[in-house]
C-alpha cells in the first residue's frame, strides 16, 4: 500500500551517527550513484518531511489544509512519532534535500496539540436510497438514505466512466432506488466539529 509497490526499494539504512546528542543519517541504497528522476522512496521522504513541518509550523490554515488530504496510516504514524517526542521532552532537527529545520519544545507541543486533538478516520460504507441526482462534468452525486431520510452528497469514484455517469441522466434513473458503496472519510480538526466526506464507489440499481 502506498506510493512504494516495490518492497525491496523501500529499505532505508542507517549509514553514519550524529554526533552531538542522539541522530541518525537514513540512506536510499542505489546503484547509481546520482539518479536522473527522483525515486518513489525519495519522494514519500520529502513528502513526509512536509508533512512534519506542516504540523509544527506556526500557520494553522496550512495544518487545516492538510489534514483533509492526509491518508489516515500517515496521520496516525506522526502522531505517536510527536507523542513520543512531547513524552519524552525532545526537540528535533530535519534535513532532508534542500531542508533544513529545527523544532524546538514549542514546535513540538504545538505539532502534539494539533495531533491530539486531530483525527481521520476511512470506512466502506453501504447504503440504501434514493438517487437525487449526478452531475458528470463535475463528477458529484446527491442520494438520500431509505434509512434516515439524510441526504449525502460527495465525489464520484474514477471508476465510474462519463458515459455510465451521463446515461443514468439521460435514462432517468436518478429518483430511483440504489444500493450503494461509499467510501466514508471522516476529519476531525482542532476545535471543529467532525466533517464527514463521502465518494461513490458502487452503485446496484434495485426494483421499486
Amino acid at each position: 500500500m502506498g506510493p512504494i509497490r516495490d518492497k525491496d526499494s523501500s529499505q532505508l539504512h542507517i549509514t553514519n551517527v550524529v554526533h552531538g546528542s542522539f541522530g541518525f543519517v537514513l540512506e536510499e541504497l542505489d546503484n547509481q550513484t546520482e539518479p536522473m528522476f527522483h525515486t518513489p522512496l525519495s519522494q514519500a521522504a520529502d513528502q513526509v518531511a512536509q508533512y512534519i513541518s506542516t504540523f509544527a509550523g506556526e500557520n494553522d490554515a496550512t495544518f487545516a489544509q492538510m489534514i483533509d488530504r492526509l491518508n489516515p496510516r500517515v496521520f496516525h504514524t506522526i502522531r505517536q512519532f510527536f507523542e513520543t517526542l512531547h513524552k519524552d521532552k525532545a526537540t528535533f532537527r530535519l534535513v532532508e534535500g534542500e531542508r533544513d529545520e529545527r523544532f524546538d519544545r514549542v514546535a513540538v507541543e504545538r505539532a502534539w496539540n494539533r495531533a491530539e486533538a486531530s483525527n481521520v478516520v476511512e470506512e466502506r460504507v453501504p447504503m440504501i436510497g434514493r438517487l437525487l441526482g449526478i452531475i458528470p462534468i463535475k463528477r458529484r452525486f446527491e442520494l438520500e438514505s431509505s434509512e434516515t431520510g439524510a441526504v449525502i452528497e460527495g465525489k464520484v469514484d474514477e471508476r465510474f466512466g462519463r458515459t455510465y455517469l451521463e446515461r443514468i441522466n439521460n435514462e432517468q434513473l436518478a429518483g430511483k432506488r440504489w444500493k450503494a458503496l461509499l467510501y466514508k472519510r471522516t476529519v476531525t480538526k482542532v476545535g471543529r466539529d467532525p466533517v464527514d466526506q463521502y465518494t461513490l464507489l458502487e452503485l446496484d440499481e434495485l426494483p421499486e
